[in-house]
């Protein structure tokens, strides 16, 4: 693990595990950037935190490598929310593979979950399965990794709302560990 240099980003007790989680401002407030190899995959990992946004933007980004927009070159896998949609997405530099589900909520937690195991990508939103396609990318290793921001050549993006819990698995979780994470906190239930 390493720790990400907090930027702006504030300390609530509005959480959903344990007593405080992150309030980003949508403006310029980050954590990160986390540059450990260990955030490298080339597939089989998930992504997953609570989140509860306080406007829809385009893009709220809660964990991403590189900076999601439309260039599948300047990302590498990113976990999001904004444009009335849910989104895991997963880019080996050239192409892209996303689940996109519709209907996200201002001011209500949300649980996402997404994950990739070499041949399904797949999003659960409060422990269900919403969503999932077929895909064969390797996952390319080009960006650092941030939590409520995302950067490139193209830009930055930022999250405005609250984000609890992020987690990073170098393993693609079952049906069954992504709803024991949602329900308890942990994958073994």
């Amino acid at each position: 693990t390493e720790d990400g240099s907090i930027s702006g980003a504030t300390y609530t007790t509005d959480s959903q595990v344990g007593t405080y989680a992150l309030s980003f401002d949508g403006a310029d407030d980050s954590v990160g950037p986390f540059t450990n190899s260990a955030y490298s995959f080339t597939n089989n990992f998930s992504l997953s935190a609570w989140v509860k946004i306080n406007t829809d933007e385009t893009r709220n980004p809660i964990l991403v490598k590189g900076f999601d927009r439309a260039v599948d070159s300047q990302v590498d896998y990113s976990l999001t929310v904004g444009g009335d949609r849910y989104q895991i997405k997963v880019s080996d530099g050239s192409n892209s593979n996303k689940v996109n589900i519709s209907g996200n909520t201002t001011g209500v937690w949300k649980h996402l979950c997404g994950t990739y195991d070499g041949s399904q990508l797949k999003l659960y939103i409060d422990g269900v399965e919403e969503g999932s396609v077929s895909s064969s990318i390797n996952i390319a290793d080009n960006w650092d990794l941030h939590h409520g921001s995302s950067t490139a050549s193209r830009g930055t993006s930022y999250f405005n709302g609250i984000i609890d819990d992020p987690r990073i698995y170098s393993k693609a979780l079952t049906a069954t560990e992504a709803d024991n994470l949602y329900n308890t906190g942990s994958i073994s239930g």
